[in-house]
């Protein structure tokens, strides 16, 4: 009852517009154009439906010009649609709370979303990181393999090699005792006739002859072989002495892949202001993913290689081949 009579107290409050409107024999086209208050607006006003009407701030205003308009004192007016607030209030917090938990459940679910993506993205990075690490596995397992080929193909042509040098000392041993046989022949002299000796002599001497024969192939077959020998070594000397040094050095992050002497594969990330040396005999390729951020140091000497920042390049040192 209390809220039906405040509502027609409110009503015949704001009547007080269109009795003095009709008075003065305007119409609300007239308010309309003097106020700029759409007829719309201005219809609530009269028939005090404030819910009609926009925000208070606004609706205070348009109070106020119609009053002036009118040649009225607003300030009944303006009371009674205080009080129409007030009421209004009152009447709606359920939907205020319903507005805040609202609001409250889309802040919740902005957050799931975002750890929910923080988390995939983790995981994807993850992925790759791994499917890197495993890439990088295998090629180290590959040089390794290489290597251990490598190092069995040595041993078995050093077997080869050791092989031949028993056959070889066997056929020396061989050789000797033959030439021993054939000096012992010669000290078996016979005393039946003259003829007799001679014939032993003629037969030791083309046995001597042999013996002779055979111990200067046995000495040129050993002096070949030293020769040999020595070749071998210097050639492994000035091998181990051949051994060539590249430094990289990054003035920005670089991905970088090498090929060292056509066998051995590297690939790294070389962060700004760090290095990296590697070391090859032949030649090395080098792939660079920022060619711009490096600087090439070959056996301490500074090589005139310039590169553009992010360019991708394969570079093959010495740049001479």
């Amino acid at each position: 009852m209390g809220n039906e009579k405040d509502t027609l107290d409110i009503k015949q409050i704001v009547k007080k517009l269109k009795y003095a409107r009709e008075q003065k024999g305007y119409t609300l086209e007239d308010v309309y154009k003097a106020t700029k208050i759409s007829i719309m607006n201005l219809e609530a006003i009269e028939n005090g439906k404030f819910d009609l009407l926009p925000h208070p701030v606004y609706t205070r205003a348009f109070i106020k010009a119609y009053a002036q308009f009118v040649e009225i004192d607003p300030t009944d007016i303006l009371k009674a649609y205080d009080e129409y607030l007030k009421e209004s209030k009152k009447q709606t917090p359920p939907k205020v709370k319903k507005k805040q938990v609202d609001q409250k459940n889309k802040i919740t679910i902005f957050s799931v979303s975002i750890v929910v993506l923080i988390i995939l993205f983790a995981t994807i990075i993850y992925f790759f990181t791994q499917k890197k690490q495993n890439e990088i596995q295998k090629i180290q397992n590959k040089n390794e393999t290489r290597v251990e080929v490598t190092k069995n193909n040595t041993m078995i042509s050093e077997g080869h090699v050791s092989k031949n040098k028993n056959n070889t000392d066997a056929s020396m041993a061989k050789n000797a005792t033959n030439n021993n046989d054939m000096e012992k022949l010669e000290l078996k002299p016979e005393n039946n006739s003259t003829e007799h000796n001679n014939t032993n002599k003629s037969m030791g001497n083309e046995i001597s002859n042999k013996s002779n024969e055979n111990n200067t192939i046995n000495n040129s077959g050993g002096k070949d072989k030293a020769e040999l020998d020595g070749k071998q070594q210097a050639s492994e000397l000035t091998n181990r002495e051949k051994t060539n040094y590249l430094k990289i050095k990054a003035n920005d992050d670089c991905w970088i892949g090498a090929k060292i002497d056509g066998i051995t594969e590297k690939e790294l990330i070389l962060r700004k202001d760090h290095s990296v040396t590697f070391e090859y005999k032949d030649y090395i390729e080098i792939k660079f993913g920022n060619l711009g951020g490096v600087e090439l140091y070959n056996n301490g000497e500074r090589l005139d290689i310039k590169g553009k920042p992010g360019e991708v390049k394969v570079i093959k040192i010495p740049l001479n081949e």
